[in-house]
């Protein structure tokens, strides 16, 4: 068959490709391929990716004080927003060209079970801050925690270079306020270390 096999063409090892008319190859059931560029174009539906960006936005809306001390529970409330795009969404891409020179975030299958772990890390630490009488009240440990929470799941879900050193800048930084945040010395001495 050579390399210009019909599209859907399934290979004779039955692997789930398929070579196209231009000569590309790529994996089957990705969509069509735009012919400039020949890059198939991403699954997008308004819904979802609006989903994508609102669980990276709502923990770093919460990490206002005055938006935060109107809600019950702020830390459970900015994880539920990621849980749900952990089980809900497909695969997903959402790109914003005028931002930021582009930035975008995608959720496929493979980023999925690191966004999920890191949900579950997440809900963990904050049932076990809860459980240990760690106060929710004391405003500069949640707005640090919040931003970590919104930095790690922007950094993972990025999809290009610029917003994933944005969202592991915003991540570290927040991190190391909230090490130091308690004002003890070996904490400080922990957080110099982490810098």
């Amino acid at each position: 068959m050579g390399a210009f096999a019909p599209a859907g063409h399934y290979g004779a090892h039955g692997f789930g490709c398929r070579f196209v008319r231009t000569g590309t190859f790529q994996p089957a059931r990705m969509g069509k391929v735009h012919r400039r560029t020949r890059v198939p174009p991403p699954m997008t539906g308004s819904a979802a990716s609006l989903a994508l960006w609102i669980a990276i936005a709502w923990p770093l809306l919460l990490a206002f004080p005055a938006l935060r001390r109107r809600l019950p529970a702020p830390r459970i409330l900015a994880i539920l927003p990621a849980a749900l795009v952990t089980v809900s969404t497909g695969d997903v891409a959402s790109q914003l060209p005028y931002v930021l020179f582009g930035t975008g975030i995608s959720i496929d299958h493979n980023v999925r079970w690191v966004f999920g772990m890191l949900v579950v890390v997440w809900s963990v630490a904050t049932v076990v801050a809860a459980s240990s009488g760690v106060s929710v009240e004391r405003d500069r440990e949640t707005t640090f925690a919040l931003i970590v929470l919104g930095g790690s799941l922007g950094s993972v879900l990025a999809a290009d270079l610029l917003s994933f050193f944005s969202f592991s800048t915003a991540m570290a930084y927040s991190f190391y306020a909230l090490l130091v945040s308690r004002g003890d010395a070996d904490l400080r001495s922990a957080g110099r270390l982490y810098l």
